[in-house]
């Protein structure tokens, strides 16, 4: 294991401002669970809504506002963690922090209020700014201007496992010395498209939820900003936690519910043991949503890893479902119990499911624990485990950087004037490839990513099912959102199930692992015109740090015009299968600018910067390849 240490964490959520709020919550064991009031709903349910009110952004960072940007900046003013993040930068400099954001949100809830004067109107309202507030990337860019941060900056959207797997990118950022230090926040807010989107699937709980329980019926969607402060360990921070490491997987079964056996949850939680013996694991946090099937199947996966020593509760009866920023603020909620010697209980649990037969904690124990862990699972079976530790001899040892190669690359655009005048060979989008089921159920944006990433493995001579995966795009399934967001603007609006699981930003990661059978790691992530750059560094630090080989697809599709004129104009999509060992340096950051014929394609579709270093590849010279927004790799 390679531990990086946590410094300081701050969180926001339904048990109101900062860290004791919490910490009072956890020991009292009642939910925090109340009527919705920022949203009228025509059903019953709980939420876990912040109770206080939020100020507005200052007019500099104005061009942010929006519900998930103000609680993030309410989390970084609470008790001087500002002047935390303040301190790092002034230790290592502002190029040497990076930010990664786990949402799976973003500011869709401001957004609900625009698209109702789309349907009103006919048109957007003149202050709406798609980019800087709805698009996942657009709190992480907010938060990185206001702290004056230069490092990496980024947007893990894997729906509910988003902020666990943003903890690995940190983690890896450091491993391989991009960065010294990196903020990690989970910030997900509550909107209508995702009460009504789980309504829809009949998952929202009426009353308080109960995880675990054997007349447990579904989810309270709450909301929440946790931050967490990643540095690698040293003996200046002995005193701290360990993240000691982070498993990933997929389920390769359903965009909306788990492999009812628990296999990707197994395989996530066995990959974060490292080969370290379960017995040594002191604590088990439960993604434990309240639904039937997720709390039996992750019941299943921990009982045959752990059997019923190991205690095990979990967190969503006490603060809600946050969705995106789960991850994040249970891996918090973990650190400021076990810091005050205390294993935290499963508020709600009345009568434990005989089927999940687990050593579950019903109410808060005292107990020293040295090693936790905590799962975080989400749509597309999307699956991450956080193990953490303190031990404070532990020091991170970065791993040796190598250069790596291209074993195959594809560009995948629709035959059109603008494809051809690329200037590299293309490939047209053959649907043919995509299994008949899921090419019916998918949109424009996955059918191109499954339809680039498949070509890309068939050239390269491998076996998809054995590839970690790397999906990148602004806008993500922007169609199939745009649709949803239109039909809940109107006076009778409604959800409908499949388009509501379609519209996650790691929809095509999802559809990747099911349709491919391939139960590794996938991630999806945008950082607006930093989105190749920031994918490219993904690849490049999983690629060190994890695996022999990783396929990156990064791809955009047409954007509905009332969105943000001049964006999304391209749909295309750009796949490499990438291994150890080649020409391609380290990524740095430099000033190398992107070819003029290229900026205003990136303009448009930011992937497109993945251009520059496929024709780098074609001519072969030894050069500096602009990646986009500073980033470069040298080609030797």
């Amino acid at each position: 294991m390679r531990p990086v240490a946590i410094t300081t964490w701050q969180v926001l959520g339904a048990a109101g401002a900062g860290r004791q709020a919490l910490l009072a919550a956890i020991l009292a064991n009642k939910p925090c669970l109340r009527p919705i009031h920022l949203l009228p709903l025509p059903f019953p349910t709980l939420v876990g809504e912040y109770p206080d009110p939020l100020p507005p952004l200052p007019p500099e960072l104005a061009r942010y506002e929006c519900r998930n940007a103000r609680l993030a900046r309410a989390a970084l003013e609470q008790d001087g963690f500002r002047h935390r993040i303040a301190a790092a930068l002034d230790r290592y400099g502002a190029v040497r922090v990076g930010l990664v954001l786990g949402t799976s949100t973003s500011g869709i809830y401001d957004s609900e209020a625009a698209y109702r004067h789309f349907v009103a109107h006919g048109e957007m309202p003149a202050d709406f700014d798609f980019i800087h507030r709805h698009a996942v990337h657009a709190t992480a860019e907010a938060m990185a201007r206001d702290l004056g941060l230069a490092g990496p900056v980024l947007a893990v959207s894997t729906a509910c496992s988003s902020s666990a797997k943003a903890l690995g990118t940190a983690r890896r950022l450091l491993l391989t010395d991009i960065c010294d230090a990196v903020l990690v926040a989970g910030v997900d807010t509550l909107c209508s498209l995702t009460l009504f989107g789980f309504h829809s699937l009949g998952l929202v709980a009426e009353a308080a939820c109960r995880p675990l329980d054997a007349d447990r019926c579904g989810i309270n969607i709450g909301e929440a900003a946790a931050l967490l402060l990643l540095e690698k360990a040293a003996k200046a921070n002995r005193a701290c936690p360990r993240l000691l490491a982070v498993g990933e997987s997929s389920d390769a079964h359903h965009m909306a519910a788990p492999d009812p056996e628990g296999r990707g949850a197994e395989a996530a939680m066995a990959a974060a043991l490292a080969g370290l013996e379960p017995a040594r694991v002191d604590y088990v946090k439960l993604h434990a949503t309240a639904t039937p099937l997720n709390d039996l199947a992750e019941a299943k996966a921990v009982e045959r890893l752990f059997g019923d020593r190991v205690p095990c509760g979990g967190l969503k009866g006490l603060l809600g479902h946050t969705l995106g920023a789960s991850g994040a603020l249970e891996t918090v909620a973990l650190l400021e119990a076990l810091e005050h010697g205390w294993l935290p209980g499963t508020c709600g649990l009345e009568t434990p499911d005989p089927a999940c037969r687990l050593n579950l904690q019903r109410h808060p124990r005292r107990q020293q624990a040295g090693r936790v862990l905590g799962n975080a699972f989400g749509f597309g079976g999307s699956n991450a485990s956080v193990l953490l530790g303190w031990e404070a001899d532990a020091v991170t040892e970065p791993v040796s950087v190598t250069g790596i190669g291209v074993r195959a690359a594809v560009v995948c655009a629709p035959e059109n004037d603008w494809s051809v005048s690329l200037n590299v060979e293309t490939a047209s989008p053959d649907p043919k490839r995509i299994p008949a089921v899921i090419r019916r159920r998918t949109g424009e944006a996955t059918r191109l990513a499954l339809c680039a990433g498949l070509l890309a493995c068939e050239r390269a001579g491998v076996d998809p099912r054995e590839l970690p995966a790397v999906f990148a795009s602004v806008g993500g399934e922007m169609q199939v959102t745009d649709r949803l967001l239109v039909e809940l603007a109107k006076p009778d609006g409604c959800v409908s199930p499949t388009a509501f699981h379609n519209s996650v930003h790691n929809a095509a990661a999802g559809y990747w692992s099911i349709a491919t059978g391939s139960r590794q790691p996938t991630t999806a992530l945008g950082a607006g015109e930093a989105t190749f750059a920031m994918a490219w560094l993904e690849a490049w630090t999983r690629l060190l740090t994890e695996a022999e080989r990783v396929l990156l697809v990064c791809y955009e599709e047409r954007w509905p015009p009332h969105l943000q004129p001049g964006m999304g104009r391209y749909p295309v999509a750009l796949a490499w299968v990438l291994e150890r060992g080649g020409r391609i340096g380290p990524p740095e950051q430099t000033r190398a600018a992107l070819p003029a014929d290229l900026q205003p394609l990136v303009a448009s579709s930011p992937v497109l910067a993945g251009l520059a270093l496929v024709r780098a590849l074609e001519n072969g010279n030894r050069q500096t390849v602009p990646l986009g927004s500073g980033w470069s790799v040298e080609l030797q």
